[in-house]
């Protein structure tokens, strides 16, 4: 027991080592297309600016690591991301064995009990900080490289200062500046840090009362507070060199400060925010979530080690020497876990949860609470959204440890009996490190890789991509800004916004020449300007492209060509045999089933090869080749026969002969469910989804204004105007029954009209 008793640092340092070389192990030795991953290594890798709110940490405290000589630029961005999370554990294994000493002394073991007070809280503090290191979120995100490493650290930084702040019988004023800089750098690495604000608050109060009022006390802490925040520096200067990823262009300060705020996607989607939910809160619903983020955590740790977790977050309180730091680590537990999945936005079922879930998915049911179905991205969002809480709880695992340890003492259990339950604890870690091993293990992980491989795959020299969603865009930029490859290919993202739009034409002016500088305004005038010119492709759901910029039939259609459809004039060859041909040619070297995949954001990209055979069907179908699609429909099934694309897939086909307009009905359906599907659409500020929708309502039935009312009303909210104004014109042109109607279009008209008139586009700065 020697080793124990010796105040050495000889047993964090140990647990650095093993944590770090076991991430480094399972860490994936190329890009996963995991969540934002791709986007915000290739903007640390180039010095670019990640999507709001900017993320400057990631760049500054990245980049350094891509220097190392060993493995991909994407393994040295996983060296980064397991570093801090090692940190992280460490951190936590500090935390515990802090709080177990300190509030130890004085009490009735402290003398004849030193040494079990030695060994016994090095055991629970290994204890707490394994079961979180070998936790499967945690783990998966350790080696992943994401923005939920920093917060973590800078969470568990900030606990172990107060902690040390609280233990500190001096009055100093170390603490409160050092304490001021690590909140703000916490704050930077993800807004949700914010989260534990409240209960750093009431610890501080606490702690030192005076603190909250007028000293000169505050001017160090603004200090420790500004330099905090001076990485925010970055930046603007990272934009003043425009680099090829530069969300949101903050070369000034209303740029900078829609960037750093996240109001670039209230601006995107006007009726939404950046965090909150835009459809009102039902009690029912916000408990459903929070009952479902429990489950999660029993998932994630077991239900003995959340009983372990209560037992340790009961002795906190109870006890009246820990009473003060008890209560602070479970208000960072409620404000990060409970308080945030209330606020969350509503899946139908949680991965991997089994009976708990369907209980509450029929609860669910019950209340006619809409949730989300097939949305990986959604689902793997939340997951690492929740890590935030695992820090306090891992601290109470800890403490639960030790009452156990320290209520077979008083017991008067002898000391065997207690060493044996102490090695059955010390096993707990291990059953979590077993189970995950297999599935957080992506050292021979490469379905990003052949993802970002298949994508460019069909694309022909010096063409462009249209691409649509975070998926193919995210991998498009990493594969082009850091593996170099394709840079013949202009890639140009249906999410853009204007500073986009100016940066593009500085670096390509011949590429197009829009005056609307309307987004779908400026995609329309680059298809019709090089159509002729380069080749032409798009990822997306069916038609979305070529019809949201209003060209789909007049006179452009898709060909598809695998995860993507190249756009042709219509009366080209079709190319359908060579078209299928490209799925035969993709490299794929993980199993094709999308549920050999544990991991959502894995299940994501095994959506986009879903994506593209659905369109792949869709277009065959459409055009007459019914032996090729369904081939396709053979192959959905093949990889993901429960997905929603799949279900959607038609078993009836157009029989040999039959009119191509025919084939076209039955893809489009009814005037009225694309109406309906437009309006859902609009409701969910899903605004271009929305416009085709109401397009093809048009397309359908012509003579229904109000479909062409409705479709104005869309192009508004995306500022084209003149599309807009197109609309309102053509409706008043008629002999209007509907006054109603007439009115509305009336108003609308002359908003437009002035709009259009002082060159009005809202949410852009010129």
């Amino acid at each position: 027991m020697r080793f124990f008793r010796s105040p050495s640092i000889i047993t964090p340092l140990l647990l650095f080592i093993i944590v770090f070389g076991l991430y480094l192990y399972t860490s994936p030795r190329v890009q996963t297309g995991y969540a934002d991953s791709e986007e915000l290594m290739a903007a640390a890798y180039t010095l670019g600016v990640p999507h709001p709110p900017g993320y400057p940490l990631f760049p500054l405290l990245g980049k350094p690591f891509t220097f190392i000589p060993i493995g991909t630029i994407a393994f040295r961005f996983s060296i980064f991301s397991s570093f801090f999370s090692a940190l992280t554990v460490v951190l936590v294994y500090l935390i515990i064995y802090k709080i177990i000493n300190a509030k130890s002394h004085g009490t009735e073991d402290a003398k004849p009990g030193r040494t079990f007070i030695a060994w016994s809280s090095i055991v629970s503090a290994l204890i707490g900080a394994l079961c979180l290191a070998f936790s499967y979120i945690f783990w998966l995100y350790s080696i992943v490289p994401e923005t939920c490493f920093l917060i973590g650290f800078f969470i568990a930084l900030s606990i172990f200062i107060l902690v040390s702040w609280e233990q500190s019988n001096r009055k100093s004023d170390f603490y409160p500046f050092i304490l001021a800089s690590v909140l703000a750098l916490g704050f930077l690495s993800q807004q949700l840090f914010a989260l534990i604000v409240p209960a750093v608050l009431y610890f501080v109060w606490i702690i030192d009362k005076k603190i909250f009022f007028p000293s000169r006390k505050w001017l160090k802490i603004w200090g420790g507070g500004i330099i905090g925040f001076l990485p925010l520096i970055y930046l603007p200067l990272a934009a003043l060199k425009e680099p090829f990823i530069d969300y949101g262009n903050p070369t000034n300060f209303i740029r900078f400060w829609h960037l750093i705020t996240r109001y670039i996607y209230k601006l995107a989607s006007p009726a939404g925010t950046a965090y909150l939910p835009t459809g009102g809160l039902r009690l029912d619903e916000r408990i459903y979530q929070v009952l479902h983020y429990f489950i999660f955590l029993i998932h994630q740790f077991t239900p003995i080690v959340i009983i372990l977790a209560i037992l340790g977050g009961l002795f906190f309180i109870i006890k009246k020497s820990t009473r003060r730091v008890g209560v602070f680590i479970l208000l960072v537990f409620i404000f990060t876990g409970p308080a945030f999945a209330f606020y969350a936005p509503q899946l139908d079922v949680y991965p991997h949860q089994g009976f708990l879930a369907n209980l509450l998915s029929k609860y669910a049911f019950h209340f006619k609470i809409e949730t989300i179905r097939d949305n990986f991205n959604a689902e793997g969002a939340l997951e690492r959204q929740f890590l935030t809480s695992f820090t306090a709880l891992s601290i109470f695992i800890g403490i639960g440890i030790f009452w156990l340890l320290s209520l077979l003492k008083k017991l008067k259990f002898s000391s065997i009996p207690i060493y044996f339950a102490a090695f059955l604890f010390l096993l707990i870690p291990f059953f979590p490190l077993r189970d995950n091993f297999g599935v957080v293990n992506k050292r021979n992980f490469y379905l990003g890789k052949d993802y970002a491989e298949n994508l460019f795959l069909n694309i022909e020299p010096n063409a462009i991509l249209i691409t649509r969603g975070d998926r193919p865009t995210f991998t498009a930029y990493y594969y082009q800004q850091v593996e170099k490859k394709r840079l013949d290919v202009t890639v140009i993202s249906f999410g853009w916004r204007r500073w986009n739009i100016d940066r593009l034409q500085k670096r390509e002016p011949e590429l197009f020449s829009a005056e609307n500088r309307a987004l779908l305004a400026v995609f329309r005038d680059i298809i019709n300007t090089n159509i002729d010119k380069r080749p032409i492709y798009a990822t997306g759901l069916p038609n979305a492209e070529i019809i949201q910029v209003g060209v789909g039939g007049n006179p452009y259609m898709l060909n598809p060509r695998g995860l993507i459809s190249r756009i042709d004039k219509i009366g080209e060859d079709f190319g359908a045999g060579e078209g299928f041909g490209y799925w035969q040619k993709m490299i794929w070297q993980g199993p094709k089933n999308i549920d050999a995949y544990y991991d959502q954001y894995a299940k994501e990209v095994v959506e986009q090869y879903l994506i593209g055979l659905s369109n792949s069907f869709h277009h065959y179908v459409s055009w007459g080749y019914n032996d090729l699609a369904y081939l396709q429909s053979e192959e959905l099934r093949k990889i993901a026969p429960d997905h929603q694309l799949t279900k959607n897939v038609s078993q009836r086909f157009q029989e040999p002969g039959e009119q191509k307009r025919i084939a076209r009905k039955f893809i489009l359906g009814e005037a009225k469910t694309h109406g309906e599907m437009g309006e859902s659409y609009l409701k969910s500020d899903k605004l271009p989804e929305a416009m085709s929708e109401f397009w093809v309502a048009v397309e359908l039935e012509p003579e229904n204004l109000f479909y062409k009312y409705r479709l104005g009303v869309t192009y508004e909210f995306l500022q084209w105007h003149k599309e807009a104004l197109e609309q309102y014109e053509n409706i008043l042109a008629n002999n209007l029954e509907d006054k109603n109607l007439e009115k509305q279009a009336k108003e609308r008209m002359e908003v437009v009209r002035f709009k259009i008139d002082n060159n009005y586009y809202e949410g852009f700065i010129f």
